[in-house]
């Protein structure tokens, strides 16, 4: 069952992006996504989001491992999964990412 939450801007009550675990596998490992509108890059807010998302993940539901996808030339994303204390474990060339090839890295977080 996936875990997804939208994100909003206070005091506005408009949704500007999603984060979301999913392929949760016994509650130990569980993949993360994430999707902004561009016109609110740049500001921090999936930073926050994602921070929060973590906090929950490992600590209220009991996660161990959080992996993330990200497509090799997404260096906003990339930097975003580093800050954040990801670590990259590989490189699968002709991945399906969302129906479509591409290649991707993996990355993981552990607690």
């Amino acid at each position: 069952m996936p875990l997804s939450w939208g994100i909003t801007l206070k005091p506005f009550d408009k949704i500007i992006g999603s984060i979301h675990f999913v392929n949760i596998v016994e509650y130990y490992l569980a993949e993360i996504g994430y999707i902004l509108n561009p016109e609110h890059w740049g500001f921090g807010y999936m930073h926050e989001a994602l921070g929060a998302c973590l906090h929950y993940g490992f600590y209220v539901v009991g996660l161990g491992r959080v992996r993330a996808k990200v497509e090799i030339d997404n260096i906003r994303s990339i930097k975003l999964l580093e800050r954040n204390g990801f670590k990259k474990e590989a490189l699968i060339e002709e991945a399906d990412y969302g129906g479509r090839v591409e290649d991707i890295y993996y990355y993981s977080l552990t607690v």
